[in-house]
């Protein structure tokens, strides 16, 4: 085969094998498609670079990561139909499965060496380096062994989501590039909605609704209290990030672990944060990690020496 215009999954790739049932795969073991080429790895690492940013902004900025396999697959077959020669489905897997570790690695990374510096100690550059690279390596050499069970003994057993979707992309080129169409346009749209925000101030990044009025609610002065005001009286405070990049982790992750995220967010700011407040009268000491009293703290400052913490358990 020298096209993979019109592929499609076998009938059992996603079903249980019954007794004496042999699933051949997609391509044959005899195949002569290109696969490991100069091409294929090269553009597997510029994926791992340019995802490692992506991934590593968004998990520090919003706390969530991303699994960059879709993306990655709908790039690397829109790419390749820009070459001279189009790129065969093993040349793509090949980009993926390179790329792809890239939001693997950093997730490990961003999710504890925070914590170091959490704790006072602050590793050097070629530590926290070190530690990525370690990791990623250990993480080959356990799935290594386990692929095979996972894969061959498991087939149809488990979901695998995002691994289906992946593989669904990389075998339907014909729809997946217009997809890649879309995905650089999503990219260019929400550019020029940050470069709006960021660089043009035309709006804030963070909604906190002090100027959305409640009409049946008055100050002591008799004016109408917003939103925001009220909340900031009962210590509490309720705000939306308004980036481009939280949208598009939303819309990702689904909604189902966005409402969970939610979920958390909201008892953070309106059950813990209050709670915690609700002690300050009685407590005269300052109680590490927290650098000052109780009574004289902030709501983000509550949340950041204590509230955090929780979340983060």
């Amino acid at each position: 085969m020298t096209e993979t215009q019109g592929f499609r999954l076998p009938d059992n790739a996603k079903t249980p094998l019954k007794p004496g049932e042999v699933y051949r795969p997609l391509i044959p073991t005899e195949s002569t498609l290109p696969e490991i080429t100069l091409r294929s790895v090269v553009t597997g690492l510029a994926m791992t670079v340019l995802f490692s940013l992506v991934a590593a902004y968004l998990a520090l900025k919003v706390g969530q990561g991303i699994e960059a396999a879709i993306p990655i697959s709908i790039l690397a077959i829109g790419m390749g139909k820009f070459y001279s020669r189009k790129s065969s489905i093993l040349e793509n897997v090949i980009i993926q499965s390179i790329g792809a570790n890239s939001s693997h690695v950093v997730a490990g990374a961003v999710f504890t060496i925070p914590a170091l510096y959490m704790l006072g100690i602050p590793p050097s550059w070629y530590v926290t380096a070190l530690t990525a690279f370690l990791g990623g390596s250990y993480g080959i050499l356990f799935f290594t062994p386990l692929r095979h069970y996972f894969m061959a003994e498991q087939h149809g057993l488990l979901p695998w989501p995002e691994a289906t979707a992946t593989t669904e992309i990389l075998v339907s080129s014909e729809g997946t590039s217009g997809q890649a169409l879309v995905l650089v346009i999503s990219t260019l749209l929400g550019g020029l909605y940050e470069f709006c925000g960021q660089t043009l101030h035309a709006f804030r990044d963070l909604i906190n609704f002090k100027s959305v009025p409640i009409p049946f609610l008055h100050d002591a002065q008799g004016k109408l209290m917003t939103i925001g005001g009220f909340l900031e009286t009962q210590f509490m405070t309720l705000r939306i990030s308004n980036l481009a990049a939280v949208t598009g982790v939303g819309y990702i992750i689904g909604l189902k672990y966005a409402a969970i995220i939610c979920a958390g967010s909201f008892v953070s700011y309106f059950v813990l944060i209050p709670l915690v407040h609700a002690f300050a009268p009685y407590v005269t000491q300052i109680v590490p990690p927290g650098t000052k009293l109780l009574s004289a703290m902030s709501i983000d400052d509550v949340f950041t020496s204590y509230v955090r913490m929780i979340g983060i358990g």
